[in-house]
């Protein structure tokens, strides 16, 4: 039959559970100061149907890689200039916007040369192409490192 063994344990340090307590009630005032503990909040009220959700999304192996692969582009927000990411927020909205109010510029009686001579005309139009194609070359020399 087993001997019990005569162990007495430590008790911890207070100086450890202060510091412990304090480095909590930062952290909670921090959170709080954030916005965070909101959107935490916000989450667990929109009910337990989407907190399962992202838990079960968060808990899958694919959905990991999908988690990184966020944070790497958050990652690359962060080093842009704010004033870009907003100009660019405002050129992708505009493009949508006009995209969406001309679907089709092409209608049975226009040809291809009635809509492409004023294009070649337009400064606009070769200003984008331009910037565009800067955008092209850039992406493609990182793609071939």
């Amino acid at each position: 039959m087993a001997t019990p063994i005569a162990y007495t344990p430590t008790p911890q340090e207070p100086d450890c559970q202060d510091e412990a307590n304090q480095a909590l009630e930062q952290l909670t005032r921090l959170l709080h100061k954030r916005g965070i503990l909101r959107l935490a909040n916000n989450l667990l009220d929109a009910g337990p149907e989407l907190t399962v959700q992202l838990a079960e999304l968060a808990d899958q192996d694919k959905n990991r890689e999908t988690i990184l692969n966020l944070t790497r582009l958050l990652t690359l927000l962060g080093k842009l200039d704010g004033d870009l990411v907003e100009n660019l927020v405002k050129a992708l909205s505009s493009g949508l916007a006009a995209f969406e109010q001309n679907p089709s510029r092409q209608s049975p009686e226009t040809t291809m040369m009635t809509t492409l001579i004023p294009l070649m005309r337009d400064r606009e139009f070769w200003d984008a192409i331009n910037r565009l194609a800067d955008f092209l070359k850039a992406f493609n020399r990182e793609l071939k490192t």
